[in-house]
């Protein structure tokens, strides 16, 4: 008895439950039929699966299930299910410190788990009657394992070497070798007949001359080319309000943007624009992420050494945009951000917008809400705007200003423009105006 069942990769909990009853009715059913065919030949020459192939038949159905679901793709199973568990997509529940993402990853992007909507948006949902989506978490939606950079890019010079770095040395003339060293825990390398060379602390732009230095004590007439191999991991410490908080670890020439990507990005209650770098107890760099997805700048962003740790703060006053404008949403806004700025992070009006004014609805002192009309001039834009304001932008009312329609039975229905003293005979000037194209077709056919 054979069943076929859909299983969709990711699925857990209560489907699994699910699944185990039926596969025990399916057993029953196999007990019954095998009580009704006692005495007859035997299963295997009635070409039917005994207990141990059936078993067998389970095991191959695993062995598939756990390969297609590891791809991702749903699995048709033929046959009796499996009772294989089926792992969820709880990311939360990763080993932080195993998550080394310069290593092989899913080809497929990791999906950000869907988060509670805030408050605040709940409030603007109710006021304007629109969803609006908190700028730049679509940045995380789909983290990109192509982002994390790999151990094959080159070497920065300002690059700081460190223990566990490995160095390729070649060197030819008078001495002709090839050596790979590893930086160990006192930072130093060892050469044959050179002895140690300290080089932890010294940037890759000095390497070469450091340890040229070092062996031209002892030879002399050589050449040599220094680079770096294998580079070393460093452990850094996601804390706040990050989407997946942890310790990771990550390669030494990871930035500050390379981590936050690593941890699915700040969450819903999160900055996006005082992300602190902290390091020996200090404050050493604030990073703003909407200068990267406003202008693509990553000038504040910073490499990660050993020991860092990354906080993203709660998010601060936030403001939301809707109506006629290019890119509606909910934006962080810092302090003394006018309705300028903000319409500037939006993308600007739509082209279909008024142009004329703006509603802004305001929480008056946390008691009532209040409401105020701002004309789009410099006056108006450079309101300052506060925590919890809502900026909406009328679109433009469809009127035609000084505008003459002309349609009906017409040849060519038209918007023309009015000017003083025009007349009738200006739009229509003479009865070859009034003959429609579908009478010109009629009267050109040829046949009935």
């Amino acid at each position: 008895m054979s069943g076929v069942a859909l299983i969709l990769a990711g699925s857990a909990g209560a489907q699994f439950d699910q699944y185990r009853q039926f596969q025990q009715q399916q057993r029953k059913a196999q007990e019954q039929q095998q009580d009704q065919f006692e005495g007859q030949p035997s299963e295997q020459s009635r070409g039917q699966a005994s207990p141990d192939d059936m078993t067998d038949l389970e095991d191959d159905q695993s062995d598939q299930f756990d390969r297609l679901q590891s791809a991702g793709r749903p699995v048709l199973l033929d046959g009796p299910l499996s009772t294989r568990s089926i792992p969820g997509d709880n990311l939360g529940s990763r080993d932080r410190e195993g998550s080394d993402f310069d290593k092989a990853r899913p080809s497929a992007p990791l999906r950000r788990e869907r988060e509670k909507i805030t408050e605040f948006q709940k409030f603007v949902r109710t006021s304007t009657g629109q969803m609006l989506p908190i700028y730049g978490t679509w940045l995380f939606d789909r983290v990109p394992s192509t982002y994390a950079p790999v151990d094959h890019i080159p070497v920065t010079p300002d690059y700081t070497v460190g223990p566990g770095d490995e160095i390729d040395i070649r060197v030819w003339g008078q001495i002709n070798f090839n050596r790979r060293e590893t930086v160990d825990r006192s930072g130093d390398i060892f050469i044959p007949q050179v002895g140690r060379i300290s080089l932890s602390g010294l940037s890759f732009a000095h390497l070469q001359d450091a340890i040229k230095s070092a062996i031209s004590r002892v030879y002399k007439n050589f050449d040599l080319s220094v680079n770096m191999g294998q580079l070393r991991s460093i452990r850094v410490l996601i804390v706040g309000y990050a989407r997946r908080p942890g310790t990771y670890t990550v390669s030494s020439l990871s930035t500050m943007v390379n981590a936050i990507f690593a941890s699915g990005g700040p969450s819903n209650r999160g900055s996006m624009r005082s992300i602190q770098l902290k390091r020996s107890g200090k404050v050493t760099m604030t990073l703003d992420l909407y200068d990267l997805l406003l202008h693509g700048e990553k000038s504040d962003d910073c490499p990660l050494q050993p020991g860092d740790v990354i906080f993203i703060p709660p998010a601060g006053a936030r403001v939301a945009v809707a109506g006629s404008i290019e890119n509606p949403a909910i934006y962080e806004a810092k302090s003394g951000t006018s309705l300028r700025d903000i319409l500037d992070y939006a993308g600007g009006m739509s082209p279909v917008a008024s142009g004329q004014h703006a509603i802004l609805q305001r929480i008056g002192d946390g008691a009532a809400l209040q409401v105020q009309d701002l004309a789009l001039s410099d006056s108006g834009l450079s309101t300052p705007l506060q925590n919890g304001d809502i900026v909406h932008l009328l679109p433009l009312v469809p009127r035609f200003d000084k505008t003459v329609t002309l349609r009906g039975n017409v040849a060519d229905p038209a918007r023309l423009p009015w000017r003083a003293g025009m007349k009738i005979s200006d739009l229509i000037p003479n009865k070859e105006s009034l003959l429609t194209r579908d009478y010109w077709r009629e009267h050109n056919r040829l046949t009935d």
